[in-house]
């Protein structure tokens, strides 16, 4: 690069206080100007580099070694830099941005053009550190097209693979307190073994390192890590109980009845199980109180799993449904028949979008959680299928007897979802799986059986790259008591959880109508106090003059009920509005629209407006007079012609 270059690629930047000299990236950043010595980068807002000057806006600016040719694509650009910007595009579609509104309001389209600069940023950023990822994913190809994946074993695996990776692959040999079933923590350095017998330990399987061990002397049907890898719950014969990592008894859950299934909603802090008396609990770990309570209706339940995008937890029962429940809504948001028979597992894919399913039929169904519509359906022969789970790339993990086998493409629904990826036997000695667990950020598959527990490898299965932000596997004990407390401060409230999480903060023109109609009938109800009041201090009778207009008040306490019972009827179905003419009661033909305008007044709320109320008030005061007057000449007039004596007409008989 020349000593007097410039650079003018757009975008934001990463703002960092020095850049090392070996790298291909140089600091700019996004507010003042840097100048440096030497053949470096100069921007507007950062340090400038090591060396020469140069200009650029953004930050983050992607440079070249020294001497390194810059390469060119077919259209004669960078290749490099046209690179970065398809990333970024991709990040783009990502981000779901608001959709643009009128031009009439200026101060919300600026606010929207200055939102869409941000996402660009963003999605530039993204794509320019894309380059700094170490591992990329990856999965096993056959050699030849009469090679078949299912026929590769675990020693063929061994044998290509590094020796940190041959560490991953072992079996513990448990044969007396089995069966083992097998729990990862989020970021999943730590292993958590449970037994049908009573046998807990936490260990740091990477390391080989056991961290405590203990007997608990009952059933333990279910564990699953809190917050971190410092505290775990196990649903226990009767009672489900919290452990430290020490293995020393922290809380007994007195509400959690023989619980079979527990998860923890990590960014709510709750605490979820569900059991044999068919009764879903929620328990905040954060303040240790009971969220909510339902009872499912279905009989026991053995099956459950959470959404990773919603918080949204799905149950399967026996009579071959799966119910999704939220702990703000009694009843099950959404209630979905799978299968003729039992579901025995499920699971749901890290986007949240699809779910697989297991039945006592023998099937494998894929359902798309957007439309809750079947979208596949896999019987690989006259098996049954006891235990899935998916991995963080898609891979379909499920267990038949004694027989581990892994799907590729369900999810997608390409062909190699009908062939196994992967195809793995126990022990000839351990009799039937009894759990499967992939491991978060890792190529390993932990397979819980009758006589331990082993560790496969699945090439492709975790992510290669691990966000520190959300899950650290080599976080330090400083780190984690600092996102311990940052997790603690962004708790969400459990009333929140919603099958659509956009739909959080937003207002829709339902709402709003009703929030307007809401404040309309609070400001009727007080100008008519006001106005009673008024007339008290004034010394007027109330009654007296109900009397005198007794047939408008009676019209208008109809008409007001009339209005509310529209009104009611109108939210329950406000989005089916027409034009069409309408029937007020009255015989007088209105058109719909003008009658929507006067749902929930009655005369005398229209009467009483904000508006008009002075201008119905000073008329009303005038009409009473009239009728005073009127009825006043009538009575004088009967009386004189009745006392007359020359009068020789004669009276009429009818009253006036």
């Amino acid at each position: 690069m020349s000593e007097e270059g410039v650079d003018n690629y757009e975008g934001g930047g990463v703002e960092s206080s020095e850049s090392h000299p070996s790298s291909s990236f140089m600091d700019a950043g996004s507010g003042g100007r840097g100048r440096g010595r030497g053949g470096g980068e100069r921007g507007r807002g950062g340090r400038g580099g090591r060396g020469g000057r140069g200009r650029g806006r953004g930050g983050l600016l992607l440079t070249k070694f020294p001497g390194q040719k810059s390469e060119k694509d077919a259209d004669g650009n960078d290749k490099l830099f046209s690179g970065i910007q398809k990333k970024s595009m991709k990040y783009l579609a990502i981000d779901k941005t608001p959709p643009p509104l009128p031009a009439t309001d200026p101060r919300a389209a600026r606010k929207l053009k200055e939102q869409r600069a941000e996402a660009k940023k963003r999605a530039r950023d993204t794509a320019k550190l894309e380059a700094l990822l170490p591992d990329e994913d990856g999965f096993m190809v056959p050699d030849g097209p009469l090679e078949k994946l299912k026929d590769i074993s675990q020693m063929d695996i061994m044998e290509s693979v590094n020796v940190v990776n041959q560490r991953k692959m072992f079996d513990l040999t448990l044969d007396e307190l089995g069966p083992y079933g097998v729990t990862y923590s989020r970021n999943g350095r730590y292993m958590l073994l449970y037994s049908a017998k009573g046998h807990l330990a936490i260990s740091d399987w990477t390391k080989g390192k056991l961290q405590c061990e203990f007997q608990v002397k009952e059933v333990v049907r279910a564990t699953t890590f809190l917050h971190n890898d410092r505290m775990f719950a196990a649903a226990q014969l009767k009672r489900t109980f919290i452990y430290d990592n020490k293995g020393a008894e922290v809380h007994r859950l007195v509400n959690h009845e023989e619980a079979t299934q527990l998860e923890f909603l990590p960014y709510h802090w709750l605490l979820c199980s569900v059991g044999n008396r068919g009764k879903l609990c929620y328990q905040d770990t954060s303040t240790g109180q009971a969220v909510a309570h339902h009872r499912t209706s279905l009989g026991p339940c053995h099956v459950m799993r959470q959404n990773p995008q919603n918080a949204v937890l799905h149950l399967g029962h026996v009579n071959g449904t799966v119910t999704l429940w939220t702990p703000n809504v009694t009843t099950p948001v959404v209630k979905m028949l799978c299968h003729r028979g039992a579901v025995n597992a499920s699971a749901v894919s890290m986007t949240g979008e699809q779910m697989a399913t297991a039945g006592i039929d023998g099937t494998i169904k894929i359902w798309d959680l957007r439309t809750y519509k079947e979208l596949r359906t896999y019987r690989h022969g006259p098996v049954t299928y006891e235990h899935m789970d998916l991995s963080q790339r898609g891979l379909l993990a499920v267990s038949n007897r004694d027989t581990v086998s892994v799907y590729k493409g369900c999810l997608n629904g390409s062909d190699e979802g009908k062939q196994i990826y992967l195809n793995y036997k126990i022990p000839p000695r351990s009799r039937a799986v009894h759990s499967v667990s992939f491991c978060p950020y890792e190529d390993v598959l932990a397979v819980g059986h009758t006589q331990g527990v082993s560790s496969v490898l699945v090439p492709g299965s975790g992510k290669a790259n691990y966000d520190t932000w959300v899950a650290n596997p080599y976080e330090t004990v400083k780190q984690r008591a600092e996102s311990e407390v940052q997790s603690l401060l962004e708790k969400i409230p459990a009333d929140m959880i919603t099958l659509d999480p956009s739909q959080i903060g937003q207002m829709t023109a339902i709402s709003y109508k009703r929030v307007m109609k809401a404040q309309e009938k609070a400001r009727l109800a007080a100008r008519k106090a006001k106005l009673l009041q008024e007339r008290i201090e004034r010394g007027e009778s109330v009654a007296s003059d109900d009397d005198d207009d007794g047939e408008v008040n009676d019209e208008d306490r109809e008409d007001n009920k009339k209005g509310e019972d529209e009104d009611e009827d109108e939210d329950e179905d406000e989005d089916d509005e027409d034009k069409s003419d309408e029937d007020n009661g009255d015989g007088i033909i209105r058109k719909k629209k003008d009658v929507h305008k006067m749902k929930g007044r009655g005369k005398l709320g229209r009467r009483l407006s904000n508006k008009q109320s002075s201008h119905y008030e000073s008329k009303r005061d005038v009409m009473r007079d009239a009728i005073y007057k009127r009825q006043d000449q009538k009575q004088h007039g009967h009386a004189a012609s009745s006392s007359s004596p020359s009068s020789s007409a004669p009276t009429s008989s009818r009253a006036p």
